[in-house]
């Protein structure tokens, strides 16, 4: 099992790793390639677009390889997509390129949580999920700030080619993996295109989606301007955003561990609650300007704190919902509902924002966005709990 989880740990670390990179790095990248720095945020919004896509497009194929194959397939993209974005030089081929990494990197992550749920019991399952899971803050707390110190020191292009040397541990890993049968063993596109959608008729299934597009509407509406609201409302450096995101990373890192300390105890409603209040709090003081500037990098803290806090009960809420046949397609349903949302936040945030003597205007707005959604996700939470959200626990 420790095997198992140091495979989709790593496979979690490197995929977000590539995507969080573009934070700290991308308004260089946008000036290097000719997008325009005003444009930065388009690596980060492209990125979600076609990961959606991707998960359209292979979904029936999760339950009926299995999750082993496309794991080992989806690292490798992701190598290759590193690769080629070391050689891009205009606009259109870095754009292309996000493109492409969103369509493989964009989907290990469901894949890697519903393998996890497949090769654990009941009683294990919360905690290979939570812990596989703790890649994305550790990826955001360490990977971040030391990827924004090695591309300060070096160039962006040999920090795409670092990334594609370290994608190859969990390539070797899930080489080892143990394949697991779905039960699925005819591929019918029509049927299983037909299950993936049925998803949405049950109703405890339907309001578990929605909360996690609200989820991730919510941060995904701060996200994609926090790179350029840095560099320019804090005049910070490459390295200066990378250190706030170290501390962020750390209210990431120790929000999971509370999150996961209740899920493995059998709680499900109240992390989403605890996390999605918090986050509500903390991202309408920073963007409203409440307190001085020095105190930004503990406002980020505690605002990854709260979103890093929400999303292990879903995860786990996910695996157990539906019967293993159907697991992948599920997961991936979910990661469909992300990246809608995550490509939503990406467009509302930038109409509501844009630059003007060299600052960005318009972020305290966003803070109020994210009040409403906020109250929206505590009344789906009010709806979910007066139901039994479960299908079946195996």
């Amino acid at each position: 099992m420790k095997l198992t989880i140091a495979t989709l740990f790593s496979a979690i670390f490197v995929a977000t790793l590539e995507f969080v990179m573009m934070i700290p790095v991308g308004a260089l990248i946008a000036e290097e390639t000719g997008l325009g720095i005003e444009n930065a945020p388009l690596l980060i919004s492209i990125y979600p677009m076609f990961a959606l896509i991707s998960a359209l497009l292979t979904a029936p194929f999760s339950d009926y390889f299995g999750r082993k194959p496309i794991l080992i397939a989806l690292i490798s993209g992701l190598i290759i997509s590193c690769l080629l974005s070391m050689l891009a030089t205009t606009p259109s081929h870095i754009l292309i390129l996000r493109a492409f990494a969103g369509m493989v990197a964009g989907i290990i992550m469901p894949n890697a949580i519903a393998y996890a749920g497949d090769v654990s019991h009941d009683s294990k399952r919360a905690s290979v999920v939570t812990w596989s899971l703790l890649a994305i803050p550790m990826a955001s707390s360490f990977g971040v700030p030391f990827m924004a110190w090695f591309v300060e020191i070096t160039s962006w292009q040999t920090g795409f080619g670092f990334i594609a040397l370290l994608s190859l541990l969990p390539l070797g890993l899930a080489l080892g993996l143990q394949p697991i049968s779905t039960g699925v063993t005819q591929f019918n596109a029509r049927k299983l295109y037909s299950e993936l959608f049925s998803l949405w008729q049950h109703t405890a299934t339907r309001w578990i989606l929605i909360i996690e597009f609200l989820l991730v509407l919510v941060v995904y509406c701060v996200v994609p301007q926090l790179g350029v609201w840095l560099e320019l409302n804090f005049l910070m450096s490459s390295i200066e955003i990378g250190m706030c995101f170290l501390m962020a990373g750390f209210g990431a890192i120790f929000g999971n561990l509370i999150a996961s300390h209740f899920v493995r105890r059998g709680a499900r409603l109240f992390p989403i609650a605890f996390g999605s209040g918090l986050l509500m709090l903390v991202t309408v003081i920073a963007t409203a300007n409440w307190l001085p500037m020095a105190f930004i990098s503990t406002l980020l803290f505690f605002m990854m704190m709260g979103d890093a806090s929400r999303y292990p009960a879903v995860q786990v809420m996910l695996t157990e919902i539906v019967p293993i046949s159907l697991r992948g397609r599920l997961l991936l349903m979910n990661m469909i509902v992300t990246n809608m949302a995550m490509a939503t936040g990406g467009i509302v945030s930038s109409l509501l924002t844009h630059q003007h003597d060299q600052r960005l205007v318009g972020m305290e707005l966003v803070g109020y966005l994210i009040v409403g959604l906020s109250l929206l996700i505590f009344m789906a939470l009010s709806r979910l709990s007066r139901r039994q959200y479960y299908i079946v626990s195996h």
